[in-house]
């Protein structure tokens, strides 16, 4: 949704585009289905690329266009080491198990930067 982080002002992304939407829930579904979650994509402390991502969707059977696929691989955020775990949170459909793993990763993370 927009304005994600305030309640008052999100608009849930349904509402702006339904098909994308409903494009996101199906693949929010399959990976829960095929890889538990998105850790079971990428473990915690690895990396993947976008190419990984689609080769591992398109092996377990994630079927849609080529369009809808680089679309949902757009919304992937990718830095110089690749996809982190972190980086497909989004992937969870539940809200609150979302947000639990996003701060879990978040605090990790800043545990490991503190460590160095």
């Amino acid at each position: 949704s927009l304005f994600g982080h305030d309640r008052d002002r999100m608009i849930p992304l349904t509402d702006i585009c339904p098909k994308r939407a409903a494009l996101l829930a199906s693949l929010q579904e399959f990976v829960k289905h095929h890889f538990g979650g998105p850790l079971g994509m990428v473990p915690e402390g690895e990396y993947q690329s976008r190419e990984g991502l689609r080769r591992l969707w398109q092996l377990r059977g994630f079927k849609v266009s080529e369009e809808d696929l680089q679309q949902l691989l757009s919304f992937i955020d990718v830095d110089a080491a690749g996809v982190a775990g972190e980086d497909l949170t989004f992937l969870e459909p539940d809200p609150v198990a979302r947000k639990i793993l996003g701060v879990r990763l978040r605090q990790k993370r800043q545990q490991q930067q503190q460590e160095l």
